[in-house]
C-alpha cells in the first residue's frame, strides 16, 4: 500500500513454512486505526475478500 501512502506491517508472512508452502493460511495486513477505512476501499477496489470484523 505504498503507493497510497499508507504504512501497513504484513503479518503472517512465515507461515508457509508450517504450511509446506501451500498458500492455505490467509495472510494479514495492520494498518494505522485512522487508514483502515481508506485501506479496506482501496483492497475491495481491487477485488480482494475481506472478512467483515
Amino acid at each position: 500500500m505504498s503507493g497510497e501512502d499508507i504504512d501497513c506491517f504484513e503479518m503472517d508472512v512465515h507461515m508457509s513454512v508450517l504450511e509446506g508452502s501451500l498458500g492455505i493460511l490467509p495472510r494479514r495486513l495492520m494498518v494505522l486505526d485512522d487508514d483502515l477505512d481508506q485501506a479496506r476501499r482501496i483492497l475491495r477496489d481491487h477485488d480482494f475478500e475481506l472478512e467483515d470484523l
